[in-house]
């Protein structure tokens, strides 16, 4: 095994990797075999995907059997230390489940490839390599295409520029311009990972239109992070609505956002139980006088409403 770092030329735009030829281009972008780190050595940073137990478990079963297939790849950074010193630190780029897998397995050391990479293009890398391998959620999907795209026409500006032409024009004709300016990027990724630019356009609306907040509890929901219809609900409600409804999940008292919205649905007032807006007024007027109340007088009411002669009274008066 080869014990010096590997590398790979940044092109003037992103290398072409669709589907196995991710791996094929690198390889031959870099020209020189992985390395051995110490695992020790890699710093893994803030990510766009958090790692699945189940996931790491099974590579670790895998490499426990025939050993690591897929070297890990790293970006390394000069460090200087508090005392004057440098050093090198190694940050990850993309396989945090097969680097958590060695780690589960008691290994000290991986096999890595060093890559020559800023930090656009190490982002561009972690996202890409997700998208070609991962089986990613559909918002999990939503979210590294909308990150990508954010990436990609910031260092590549001339994407945007290209299609200006075709925005003016349908703007004349009064057509919506959202799905002509993302034209450019969708047709790079489409190229790249082997996704249709109509698949590309849905993912990114369906993770755009959910508040941020939200998307990070959703993440926690997998039959909800991965169903296109529930999120399309989702992001058809407001913020504060989409709030509610996702709490609505998690509490289990809805199976998915769908069937949440049906339970958000205002009550039909039957016969003879009153005004359903007389009622609803007299609760939101109960819940701002609670609100209003300090420590003590909540304790205090509390008390009142458990104490048994003051439940008979108020069964008592009740129609």
């Amino acid at each position: 095994m080869g014990n010096s770092a590997t590398k790979i030329v940044v092109q003037n735009g992103p290398v072409n990797y669709h589907g196995h030829a991710f791996r094929e281009a690198a390889d031959h972008a870099r020209g020189v075999g992985p390395m051995l780190l110490s695992i020790d050595q890699i710093r893994i940073g803030k990510r766009l995907r958090q790692t699945r137990p189940a996931r790491v478990a099974e590579i670790a079963e895998s490499i426990g059997k025939i050993g690591l297939l897929m070297p890990i790849s790293v970006v390394s950074r000069a460090v200087k230390h508090a005392n004057g010193g440098n050093d090198v630190a190694f940050d990850l780029v993309a396989g945090l489940h097969r680097l958590e897998a060695c780690k589960s397995i008691g290994l000290t050391e991986i096999e890595v490839s060093v890559l020559q990479l800023n930090e656009a293009e190490r982002e561009l890398w972690e996202i890409d390599e997700n998208l070609c391998r991962v089986e990613l959620t559909e918002l999990e999907r939503g979210e590294h295409l909308m990150r990508r795209k954010e990436i990609y026409e910031k260092k590549w500006p001339q994407a945007k520029q290209h299609v200006a032409g075709g925005i003016a024009v349908h703007e004349a004709m009064g057509h919506a311009t959202a799905t002509v300016a993302v034209a450019g990027f969708s047709a790079d990724v489409s190229d790249k990972v082997g996704l249709s630019e109509r698949t590309i356009r849905r993912s990114i609306a369906r993770a755009k239109r959910i508040d941020p907040k939200i998307r990070a509890r959703v993440r926690a929901l997998p039959a909800v992070a991965d169903s296109g219809p529930d999120l399309d609900a989702l992001g058809k409600l407001d913020p504060p609505q989409q709030k509610r409804a996702v709490a609505l999940v998690e509490s289990g008292q809805a199976q998915g956002i769908r069937a949440a919205k049906k339970l958000m649905r205002p009550s039909t007032v039957k016969p003879g139980t009153g005004n359903g807006a007389a009622r609803q007024k007299r609760r939101d007027d109960f819940v701002r006088a609670w609100k209003a109340l300090d420590d003590d007088d909540r304790r205090w009411a509390r008390g009142l409403l458990a104490e048994p002669n003051v439940q008979k009274q108020l069964e008592d008066q009740e129609p």
